[in-house]
């Protein structure tokens, strides 16, 4: 899954919208649905994509490779 990918999936989950995303990270829902929906960037940088996770509850990891995706985590592809 791509980063946006990931972030539209936990919104989901949690039934959390763009509005309320945007609020908790503090920006306008026009900038978060930007973030999420634009075609012309192919994906979140870590920044961006940390700010937004931590918001939902998540947090970014590193594993090493040969290592498995842990329960209820996600791979950025």
């Amino acid at each position: 899954m791509t980063s946006k990918e990931i972030v539209k999936t936990i919104m989901e989950q949690q039934e959390v919208s763009n509005a309320e995303l945007a609020h908790k990270v503090g920006v306008k829902p026009t900038a978060m649905w930007d973030r999420l929906n634009n075609t012309n960037s192919k994906d979140l940088n870590v920044a961006v994509l940390n700010d937004m996770v931590r918001a939902l509850g998540y947090k970014i990891q590193i594993v090493p490779f040969n290592k498995q995706t842990p329960d209820g985590g996600y791979e950025v592809k």
